[in-house]
Order: structure tokens, then C-alpha cells, then sequence
């Protein structure tokens, strides 16, 4: 499993080449965290004018892989 952060999500989403070779390579095993999808969305929801691009492209970002949940003992876990 290889958990991508908020900062290869926007690397992946503005097609930086680098985080698209890893998102490539790792395809079957990469998952996120709600956390990261919050950071992702709340990038897009804090615009003036929403980009109705941005906002589909992570949409379909999110669908396509899995969304670990943020739980009570998660932040204890990962803080541990």
C-alpha cells in the first residue's frame, strides 16, 4: 500500500510528471486519506471562482482509489 499525501495529489492533479510516474508505477496499490481529500477540496472551495476542472479532476481522482478514513484512534495511531 502506498499512502499519497496532499502534496502528491496536487503534483498528480496539475500532471506534474513525476507524481504521475508514481501514481503509474504504484497504480494498484496507492490509497489516501480523508485528511488529504479535505486539503485537496478545501484548496478548490477557497477560490473566488470555483474551477469547475480542478473540482471534477479530483472528484475523479477520489473515486478511483481508496479513502482510508480519519477515526478517534487514527491521530493516536499515526501520531504513535
Amino acid at each position: 500500500m502506498i499512502c499519497i499525501d496532499s502534496d502528491c495529489a496536487i503534483d498528480f492533479l496539475r500532471n506534474k510528471q513525476s507524481a504521475v510516474n508514481i501514481m503509474q508505477r504504484y497504480k494498484s496499490s496507492i490509497v489516501t486519506t480523508e485528511i488529504t481529500c479535505f486539503q485537496i477540496f478545501f484548496g478548490i472551495f477557497d477560490k473566488p471562482i470555483i474551477n469547475q476542472k480542478e473540482y471534477d479532476t479530483a472528484k475523479e481522482l477520489f473515486s478511483r482509489i481508496e479513502v482510508l478514513p480519519f477515526t478517534n484512534n487514527a491521530g493516536e495511531i499515526a501520531a504513535k
